[in-house]
């Protein structure tokens, strides 16, 4: 009996041992995986590292690019306000000269355009230019000196 017993002992070592076996083994294929996975996630943050420099520079360097834009549109803005200010200004000095009724000037107009833009700003006055070019020139004035010789 004791044959029989030693017997079924050592076929239970075997089988454990073989279990132990196999589980090892897919412990070790489990910690390569876990390993492989890893090195993937390392080298996929280093890339996205990599991508979120290249961009936040490609931002910083738009970023730059545009204040530029603006700040040339501000100064080109203001140029343009100036120009049609002295136009306002030569419409109605041409409009006294000719003795006919100047067109009220609204300042405020000017220093803030409407709602709808500075468009029909622009519009209103090539309309007054246009008028003041179609107008004919003022003729002299005779003075009193020149009726009395």
């Amino acid at each position: 009996m004791r044959a029989c017993c030693a017997q079924a002992q050592d076929e239970s070592v075997d089988i454990e041992s073989a279990y132990l076996r196999e589980l090892q083994g897919q412990k070790e294929e489990l910690v390569s995986k876990v390993g492989a996975l890893k090195a993937d996630l390392s080298d996929w943050r280093r890339r996205l590292d990599a991508n979120v420099t290249g961009y936040k520079a490609e931002v910083s360097k738009l970023r730059a690019e545009l204040g530029y834009e603006v700040d040339a549109l501000k100064a080109e803005f203001l140029e343009l306000k100036a120009a049609l200010r002295q136009q306002l200004e030569v419409t109605a000095a041409l409009a006294q000269a000719s003795g006919a009724r100047a067109p009220p000037r609204r300042a405020a107009a000017v220093d803030s355009p409407p709602p709808g833009g500075g468009l029909r700003l622009l519009r209103r006055a090539f309309r007054l230019e246009a008028q003041a070019a179609a107008m004919p020139p003022p003729e002299p004035q005779q003075t009193d000196r020149g009726a009395s010789q």
